[in-house]
C-alpha cells in the first residue's frame, strides 16, 4: 500500500488551506456518500484525488476547512475487499507507518481506539521545520479507511485544544 503517499497528499491539502480566520461557529456536516458526519467550524470544501497504489487505483475523498490558522479534515478511501483480509491491525499499522516513514513527520504519540465497534488508531505527529502538530484518528470500517485530522501550528496547540477535541470527538460513521 502507498499509505505514505496518501498521508503526504492529505497533509499537503491541509497545509495549503492554512491561513487566518475568525472564531469558529460549529455545525454538523454530513456526507451521505462518505457515510459520516462531523462538526466543522464552517462548511468544508470537498475534493477527490485519484491515487495509484500498490493495491490499485484509489479515490481519496477529502472534506477540509481552514479556520483561524487550523485545518480540519475528514478523508476516506475504499480499499479492494481483498486488502481487508490482512486485518485491521495490519492495515491501521500500515497507515500509521506511512505517515512517518521517510518523512519530516515525527510520531509523538499513538494509541489504539475504537468508534463503537470500529477499530482505529489515534496519532499525534509533529512536522519540522514548519512547526505543525497533526492529530489524526484513523478508523477502518470494512474496506473503508477514514482519517479525521487536524493540523495546528505548534504555537496554537494549547489555545486550540478545545476546538481540536470538539472536531475529533464529533466524527460519526453513519449506517
Amino acid at each position: 500500500m502507498k499509505a505514505k503517499l496518501l498521508f503526504v497528499v492529505l497533509i499537503a491539502v491541509l497545509l495549503a488551506s492554512c491561513g487566518g480566520g475568525a472564531a469558529p461557529a460549529w455545525k454538523e456536516f454530513r456526507s451521505e456518500a462518505g457515510a459520516f458526519s462531523a462538526q466543522f467550524p464552517g462548511t468544508p470544501k470537498e475534493t477527490t484525488t485519484d491515487l495509484d497504489t500498490a493495491v490499485g487505483a484509489i479515490k481519496l475523498h477529502s472534506y477540509t476547512l481552514e479556520k483561524g490558522g487550523i485545518a480540519y479534515s475528514v478523508q476516506y478511501n475504499d480499499y479492494p475487499e481483498s486488502v481487508t483480509q490482512a486485518g485491521a491491525d495490519v492495515l491501521l499499522g500500515g497507515a500509521i507507518e506511512g505517515m512517518t516513514e521517510d518523512s519530516d513527520y515525527t510520531l509523538l504519540d499513538q494509541s489504539n481506539i475504537t468508534l463503537g465497534e470500529v477499530p482505529g488508531r489515534e496519532v499525534k505527529l509533529s512536522k519540522s521545520p514548519e512547526n505543525f502538530i497533526v492529530r489524526n484518528r484513523v478508523y477502518l470500517a470494512g474496506a473503508r479507511l477514514y482519517q479525521v485530522m487536524v493540523v495546528v501550528p505548534k504555537d496554537k496547540e494549547t489555545a486550540s485544544a478545545k476546538d481540536v477535541e470538539q472536531f475529533l470527538g464529533s466524527f460519526k460513521i453513519l449506517k
